[in-house]
């Protein structure tokens, strides 16, 4: 099995009077989610194909395997900065996505949860699974085509 806790966590709080979209909201998270991984990458001297990246957002992970210049300033700004990152962004379930333990104003119980310390099950299965999760998910979400 493999073991899986949590490192370091950020979470950001939306205005109620935003007029940003859900989708733009869940690429904001994204971009912090990105920041925290270079954090890190540099202090923790861990590979950046050692980090994965999780979103349960559908549409930023479709807009992340696009070309930025495709979409408005907003979005393309950020879509940039994810591929530059060269991070790893995969899906997660919502049911399973500890980062919602935070951004919905958590409860001492719920940071307490296995959940919210050691993300979900999945992430301490054996390497057969894990591959043919990975496998699966690759085949839902097409990657970026590799410029020369």
């Amino acid at each position: 099995e493999f073991e899986s806790n949590l490192l370091m966590a950020k979470s950001r709080v939306l205005p109620k009077k935003s007029t940003l979209s859900i989708p733009k909201v869940e690429l904001m998270a994204a971009c912090l989610a990105t920041d925290l991984a270079e954090v890190i990458h540099k202090e923790l001297d861990v590979p950046k194909e050692k980090i994965h990246l999780y979103s349960d957002s559908q549409v930023v992970l479709w807009w992340v395997t696009k070309e930025p210049n495709l979409f408005s300033p907003f979005i393309a700004n950020r879509v940039g900065k994810i591929q530059k990152s060269l991070f790893l962004f995969s899906y997660v379930a919502t049911e399973n996505n500890p980062a919602d333990i935070a951004s919905r104003g958590a409860k001492i119980k719920e940071l307490n949860s296995d959940l919210w310390k050691k993300g979900p099950k999945y992430l301490r299965i054996t390497t057969l699974t894990v591959l043919l999760l990975r496998f699966s998910l690759a085949l839902l979400i097409p990657k970026l085509p590799k410029k020369s």
